[in-house]
């Protein structure tokens, strides 16, 4: 788990914690989805996600690897957002690491 700085700021061990994370790359915007195309288009609910956010997927698994000229983000809104796919995929069970930026 990723700690969380209180609003009010914290100690310096804590801060400098966080900024040696961040500094690590480790961002705390990275998590996995799994899309079965019987049931696209699928919806990701993830808070960390606003409506300029920018989503990058990495397929997971071969079938992900298939369908990346198919896949793309449909929509972006505050709390989530929309993978759909083109059609003449097929049926698959793809996983994909996705990390959201801004």
């Amino acid at each position: 788990m990723f700690r969380r700085l209180p609003q009010q700021g914290g100690t310096p061990r804590d801060v400098a914690e966080v900024v040696n994370r961040i500094l690590d790359g480790k961002i705390n915007s990275v998590a996995d989805v799994t899309v079965d195309t019987s049931l696209a288009p699928v919806t990701v609910t993830d808070a960390r996600v606003g409506e300029g956010s920018l989503i990058v997927l990495m397929p997971f698994n071969s079938a992900a690897t298939q369908l990346s000229s198919h896949i793309y983000v449909s929509a972006v809104a505050n709390g989530s957002f929309t993978l759909s796919l083109r059609s003449g995929h097929g049926n698959h069970v793809a996983n994909y690491r996705y990390a959201v930026l801004g």
